[in-house]
């Protein structure tokens, strides 16, 4: 049955025969690919041998945080995020290859200074998806980031998810990028999962989580799917495990 669903997980990742939430210790879980990306770019591209962290040396972009981070053909990528020194988002973008910084200055127009946004990689471009905008709103807008020439383009209105923060953008690997969760401007986003196309910038709603909406989740694309983890949500923190399968309904009852 073609279609998408909802998939609880329970400990150790197996698949259970019944969509169930995790026991456990209740907490926050902000694991982002961004981080993911991160250390994979630290540890394949410096100098490293063994179990060791290393500091990556040089002009280093300005503290700051609610930032995205996302690796594009071996090169970290960091856009926006927020600083109280500055007192105001940033719309920055720097690259790393682990070894040096280096602040980008792209042509023509770029999207405003935001934070709490969520950014997705497709066909070796990054999409930034809403974000808080430092006075109490939310952006609207979508922008992807071509690091071939350097150029922001702003994606058209496509009817998609209402504008948010906190949010997650998960990468299908096919054209294909997962928008879920979040705030809006006063409450919680919907629950339910949009898909966004890269190829003509149209959003498909898709199902539902069963356990509610939710913000500060972490999120990874694996096989085509998004995991998700923790968060909060109207009843605070959480520690379930979901897996939304846009291709198939996965029955579990």
């Amino acid at each position: 049955m073609r279609g998408a669903a909802w998939q609880g997980r329970g400990a150790g990742l197996a698949e259970s025969n019944e969509v169930e939430r995790m026991s456990g210790r209740r907490g926050v879980a902000c694991v982002r690919f961004a981080a993911v990306a991160l250390v994979l770019a630290l540890t394949s591209s410096a100098p490293v041998h063994g179990d060791e962290w290393q500091q990556v040396q040089g002009d280093a972009p300005p503290s700051r945080f609610a930032h995205s981070m996302v690796q594009i053909d071996g090169q970290a990528h960091v856009f926006g995020g927020y600083s109280n020194e500055q007192g105001a988002p940033f719309n920055d973008i720097w690259e790393t290859d682990a070894e040096m910084w280096q602040e980008l200055e792209p042509t023509g127009n770029r999207p405003s200074g935001r934070y709490y946004h969520a950014a997705a990689v497709d066909n070796d471009k990054m999409y930034v998806f809403f974000g808080a905008d430092g006075q109490g709103g939310v952006h609207p807008d979508i922008w992807y980031y071509n690091p071939a020439d350097s150029t922001w383009t702003q994606a058209p209105p496509g009817g998609g998810p209402n504008p948010r923060q906190n949010h997650s953008a998960t990468s299908l690997g096919d054209g294909r990028i997962v928008v879920f969760g979040g705030r809006e401007q006063y409450t919680f986003a919907d629950a339910s999962a949009w898909i966004y196309n890269t190829a003509d910038g149209t959003w498909q709603p898709g199902s539902s989580l069963p356990a509610g909406a939710r913000y500060a989740h972490g999120a990874v694309g694996v096989n085509g799917k998004v995991h998700v983890f923790g968060g909060v949500s109207l009843s605070g923190y959480e520690n379930d495990f979901w897996v939304y399968d846009q291709v198939m309904v996965v029955h579990t009852g």
